[in-house]
């Protein structure tokens, strides 16, 4: 079976540095495409206009997947829109302002089938920012009230940018909420998992440089307990312990990479848990569920009173 289709991202894969492409080389693959009838598909989670405007000389004969899959085109004709109620829209935004204190988020839009929505109180270098992926661009007053019947637009799409301050638990926790407990759960479980595994193996490749060691009592705890296995799942499983600590004692315990995958998996999957599941307590204030979570972070703290006892228990052997 011979190759039918080719779909491509477009940031940071099909597009360089500069977000263009070699357009003399694209036109001799694609008459080379169109002579095999190999379909030519441009996915992307910007927007139908800018994807348009970068391949106008070829648009009437590509595929479009815009916004993160909310809209399809065929040329210029409209296949499909997945629109938001604007009951949905307007809860989720409801959501992102209780959760995310003023200044934590930099930058704010709202894109439809027509136009993506900006903030008019955005500034010159944040706007600059968003044209480079949005060319049909229009600034509103009442950014947080918008609704697709206030614009005459068909709404797919809330994109914010957190700055560096923001907690991403309470970013973990509005996945719970907007994804559901499940899917929020192993959203967050394969991220912080991903996440950790690969902060882990970096750290790791730059510890002989390392001129000292860290002077945190989190990292120190960790690379001194007998099971080191158990103190790093522990470390992962908590919340209030920084990760970056954890991975890069884990890194120095010389766990196996088997064992330090197991150990990450596991914690990761319990504290993915927790922040799934804590978002209906914390955002949505729907108490009823703070049983479970309390049971949970009872089972947490648990596992991290037994890694604190056998740490104890191997000092006292050691001065016997």
């Amino acid at each position: 079976m011979g190759v039918k289709m080719i779909v491509v991202d477009m940031d940071g894969t099909f597009l360089d540095q500069n977000n263009q492409y070699n357009q003399a080389r694209f036109a001799r693959v694609f008459q080379a495409l169109q002579a095999r009838q190999v379909k030519f598909v441009v996915a992307s989670g910007s927007q139908y206009q800018r994807l348009q405007n970068q391949f106008d000389p070829y648009r009437q004969s590509l595929d479009f997947i815009s916004q993160n899959g909310a809209i399809v085109h065929h040329g210029d004709d409209l296949l499909r829109v997945d629109a938001l109620a604007d009951d949905d829209l307007q809860a989720l935004l409801a959501l992102i302002a209780k959760g995310f204190p003023a200044g934590t988020i930099v930058q704010k839009t709202i894109s439809g089938l027509a136009q993506t929505y900006v903030p008019r109180q955005a500034s010159p270098e944040t706007l600059a920012i968003i044209k480079q992926y949005y060319h049909a661009v229009t600034l509103v007053d009442h950014f947080d009230q918008l609704t697709g019947r206030s614009v005459n637009d068909q709404i797919t799409k809330v994109g914010i940018t957190f700055g560096p301050d923001v907690d991403y638990s309470a970013v973990a926790m509005l996945v719970g909420v907007c994804l559901g407990h499940w899917g929020g759960f192993v959203v967050n479980a394969i991220g912080l998992t991903l996440g950790n595994l690969l902060q882990m193996q970096l750290l790791t490749r730059v510890r002989d440089h390392r001129h000292k060691k860290p002077d945190s009592r989190v990292y120190r705890a960790l690379v001194k307990m007998r099971h080191p296995a158990v103190g790093v799942l522990i470390g992962y499983a908590v919340p209030m312990i920084p990760t970056a600590f954890v991975n890069l004692a884990a890194g120095d315990t010389h766990l196996t990479a088997k064992a330090q995958s197991w150990a990450c998996l596991a914690g990761s999957t319990i504290v993915a848990f927790i922040y799934a599941f804590a978002g209906d307590l914390l955002i949505l204030k729907q108490d009823w569920k703070s049983l479970l979570i309390l049971l949970t972070i009872a089972v947490v703290i648990g596992l991290a009173e037994y890694g604190i006892r056998m740490r104890r228990d191997a000092v006292v052997r050691g001065t016997d």
